[in-house]
């Protein structure tokens, strides 16, 4: 399984945002823009969008993640993507694309600690904050868009 770190960025919530992936052994990093979303979707739009890989081992500094996938998704599909109030669980669409890629066996997450010096944390968050700024869509390592560098 591929190990790709993930990051969402928004600016305001509602507001401009950016969602990235970095792929840990390969050269892949790519990110997008939607320009008016919340930081929530773009945490989990980083981790669907990873999924399109195949299966991958993602490590996001997202709680809302983390728990979504292994402790509150089953709950919300055995209700028909409604929370135990009965209200409507928000951004349905991507947590179906988590829900089906984990019981496939195509996605494990794993919490990490955002902004403590990990390397690639630090660049998936860096492009999706760039990509949330920018407006900017793309990918390296394949030949798109190139933001600047995440020490820059």
């Amino acid at each position: 399984m591929r190990r790709v770190w993930t990051d969402g960025s928004c600016l305001g919530n509602p507001g401009p945002g950016g969602w990235a992936y970095v792929e840990e052994d390969g050269p892949i990093r790519r990110w997008g823009f939607e320009p008016s979303t919340t930081n929530q979707r773009m945490e989990l739009m980083a981790v669907a969008r990873a999924t399109e890989l195949g299966p991958v081992h993602c490590l996001t500094d997202s709680m809302y993640v983390v728990r979504g996938v292994v402790e509150w998704s089953p709950g919300w599909e055995a209700r028909g993507w409604r929370k135990g109030d009965g209200s409507p669980v928000l951004h349905s669409d991507l947590w179906r694309v988590l829900r089906r890629a984990a019981d496939e066996g195509r996605l494990g997450v794993e919490w990490v600690r955002g902004h403590a010096g990990l390397e690639l944390n630090e660049e998936a968050d860096a492009l999706a904050s760039w990509a949330a700024r920018h407006g900017g869509s793309g990918s390296r390592g394949e030949g798109g868009l190139r933001p600047p560098s995440h020490g820059a």
